[in-house]
């Protein structure tokens, strides 16, 4: 057997092997006593020893004694009961409070120790009156005890460090008793201080500091510690439960506010299968929370205004409608609000003042929602509001007014006023919804309403709206029908030369055959323009219209059929592969990029100038010639028109309809100023929706180049466009002479 004794300074070893072996064991004691006769009668036993040698140090009073034996690396201490000054005992207890734990022999004549010095390192020596051999196995067992609670005390310490590098605080809780419900704490890592200011020693005992310390709305935790203990003693349920992790707020000492604690609590077993006590692991994940918190509050929220987004805007609404259908005398709205001719605002004025804009607005609605409705931004320009409990419908109409006049008040941004109106749909809980979409969607159908009806306004979504609502659906599930059976086709409209009859140009219009028959443009592009259907739709245009004019020109040579009109969309515009798609289309059909002529309206030319200009001046030079279609009925400005690479403006049928009116109308000096404008620009005209012998001839005498219409001839199909193409072949000037 090996025996290490290290002394508290590290610096005295004795490392010797036992009586089996050769050399000793090297022992320095210290006796503490009255007399020196006592140190030599002890010198003289120690001298009679076989398996240990003995250095022995003395003293004879309480202060020496004290001093040496905590500063001194001795392994034994022999103290009488008598010595100078104090008493042994007295001795004994004041290095019990220093902590000592070494071996120390009392030497007394005493039948049992004094109570005040019975400690666990305590041995009673009846003087020298004792056989050697029992007094060498004492040493020899008191230097082994000694070596084994070093090792211990060193493991506790390494322990102790260890349990101070990691972020955890570890407790032991014993098992719940109805004195103690929670369980009395009889350790705690030092950690602890860190986490919870608490010393690990005010920790210990009974769980008043954790209840204290522990959030009211949490204090669950401790009770499920006493049903935890319950299950753990049911042996057949032990592999359902390993630990139990609550998530708790607790008040440290040093702080004012809560963190959270992860606190896991593990049961410990003995070898027989008792439930003795548990192990507590808690950690400081308030940090986590508070990145976890974040998480769901950008998963929920619009990252420019911090309104609510539309994911949570859906639930609030969901619950809602729940609590309806519990409560059906309540009532509560939806209001949808699209900011009017915000993307006018955005082109001018840019980006950044868009967003400063849209969180402008975003503050003035939530300062005007009461505490329990819910404003959210659900993308780009458009709102929504979740009126909750409102006694009548007129106070969603009340509100909207409201609305209106908050949004209608000066805005002043990078120190510029703007000012802005809002369409606004009002969608009422009396409609039976058991969905939030459906509500919303229907909301969104009447502020579409309100725009279309001169926007700065709102509209209920009523029957009338639904009926048409539902027959938009239907319209939009039989478009996408009509795509894939090719019900589509192209007419033909021929544009003529006011001054010989010839024609020109043909302006390819598209027409739908449906199973119950035609359906107006009017009806169905609009619809195909806002679910993007109208990308295909053009494309397929283009390409038939682009081989139809190929198959003319090679049947009909002899007729000069310069160009081909083709009219481009406003969605096609924000297709980045647009020119590319274009240019796939001119190589596989073969034709000459000359005979394309594209008909761009005037609104979508101004609503995003920079960015269409850019785009024209690309078909520019590809040699396509352009056309600004229904001039006149936008908003453009003049100074910006000779900026455009155009070729062609289009008077708008509207103008042309009324040149019947009278001898010298007013829209006959209309028609006079865009014929002019349009030779000063170099530009040909084109006069829209010809239909009378009149109007032919006043566009003749104002000097337009070239007209359609009815007069001349209705959109027609491919199959009629070659009858006519067979008797331009006879007659160029057949519009004239029929």
């Amino acid at each position: 057997m090996r025996l290490v004794v290290s002394s508290p300074s590290n610096s005295n070893v004795v490392s010797t092997e036992n009586s089996f072996g050769d050399n000793p064991i090297i022992i320095k004691a210290l006796l503490v006593g009255d007399d020196i006769g006592l140190f030599a009668r002890f010198k003289q036993r120690f001298s009679r020893m076989h398996s240990c040698q003995v250095e022995l140090d003395y003293v004879d009073n309480y202060e020496e004694a004290l001093d040496r034996i905590l500063s001194s690396g001795h392994h034994l201490y022999f103290i009488n009961e008598v010595i100078k000054n104090e008493s042994g005992v007295t001795l004994i207890k004041k290095l019990h409070g220093h902590g000592t734990t070494k071996t120390i022999f009392f030497i007394a004549e005493l039948p049992e120790l004094p109570h005040e010095a019975q400690l666990p390192n305590v041995i009673l020596l009846l003087n020298l009156h004792i056989d050697d051999d029992w007094f060498e196995r004492k040493i020899l067992t008191s230097l082994h005890d000694l070596s084994v609670r070093q090792q211990l005390e060193e493991r506790d310490r390494d322990y102790q460090r260890i349990l101070g590098y990691i972020d955890e605080f570890v407790y032991i809780r014993e098992l719940p008793t109805q004195k103690s419900p929670f369980g009395k704490v009889r350790y705690a890592s030092p950690r602890v201080y860190d986490i919870l200011g608490y010393a690990p020693e005010e920790m210990l005992g009974d769980s008043v500091i954790w209840k204290n310390m522990t959030h009211p709305d949490d204090l669950d935790w401790l009770h499920d510690i006493e049903w935890f203990a319950h299950q753990m003693r049911d042996v057949s349920r032990l592999p359902e439960f390993t630990h139990i992790t609550h998530e708790t707020r607790i008040k440290p000492k040093h702080l004012k506010d809560y963190i959270w604690l992860e606190d896991k609590l593990i049961p410990f077993f003995e070898e027989d299968g008792r439930l003795t006590h548990f192990i507590g692991v808690a950690r400081d994940i308030t940090r986590w929370k508070r990145m976890e918190d974040q998480r769901r509050h950008d998963a929920l929220h619009d990252p420019l205004t911090g309104l609510a987004n539309r994911t949570l805007f859906i639930d609030h609404l969901n619950n809602a409608i729940l609590r309806i259908q519990r409560r059906p005398e309540s009532q509560f709205a939806v209001l949808f609000i699209d900011l009017d001719r915000f993307k006018n605002i955005n082109d001018v004025m840019g980006h950044k003042y868009g967003d400063k804009l849209l969180i402008a607005i975003g503050e003035r609605l939530q300062q005007f929602i009461r505490p329990g409705d819910t404003v959210a931004r659900l993308g780009g320009d458009e709102f929504s509001i979740l009126l909750e409990e409102i006694a009548y419908a007129d106070d969603a109409t009340f509100i909207s007014d409201r609305i209106q006049d908050l949004l209608s008040s000066p805005l002043a941004l990078d120190n510029k006023e703007v000012f802005t109106t809002a369409s606004i749909g009002i969608a009422l809980s009396t409609g039976n919804y058991h969905s939030a979409e459906d509500m919303l969607r229907d909301a969104d159908t009447a502020m579409y309403k309100a725009k279309a009806e001169g926007r700065a306004r709102y509209e209920i979504f009523d029957a009338e709206l639904h009926a048409k609502a539902a027959a938009t659906l239907q319209m939009e599930t039989n478009l996408r029908r009509a795509i894939e059976k090719s019900e589509f086709e192209v007419h033909y409209q021929p544009i003529v030369s006011l001054a010989n009859g010839h024609v020109v140009s043909f302006e390819a219009l598209i027409r739908w055959h449906g199973n119950k028959g035609s359906i107006s443009p009017a009806e169905f592009i609009p619809l195909a323009e806002e679910t993007g259907m109208i990308v295909p739709i053009g494309y397929w245009v283009m390409r038939e219209a682009c081989l139809q004019l190929q198959r003319w020109r090679r049947l009909y040579p002899q007729v000069p059929i310069r160009t081909i009109s083709i009219n481009l969309s406003p969605r096609q515009f924000s297709q980045i592969d647009l020119v590319e798609h274009i240019d796939r289309i001119i190589s596989d059909t073969g034709i000459n990029p000359t005979a394309i002529n594209f008909e761009i309206t005037e609104s979508v030319v101004m609503e995003n100038a920079e960015c269409i200009n850019a785009i024209l001046a690309q078909f520019k030079s590809m040699k396509i010639k352009l056309s600004m279609d229904d001039f006149g009925t936008g908003y453009s400005s003049l100074s910006y028109l000779h900026r455009l690479p155009i070729d062609t403006l289009k008077i708008d049928r509207s103008f042309v309809m009324r040149l019947d009116s009278g001898p010298v109308p007013a829209q006959s000096q209309i028609v006079d100023t865009i014929i002019t404008l349009a030779h000063n620009l170099n530009l040909d005209v084109v006069a829209e929706g010809i239909e009378t012998a009149e109007q032919l001839r006043k566009l003749r005498s104002l000097g337009c180049e070239y007209g359609q219409g009815f007069y001349f001839s209705p959109a027609m199909s491919s199959e009629q466009a070659e009858v006519l193409m067979q008797k331009l072949t006879v007659h160029p000037d057949y519009f004239f002479i029929r």
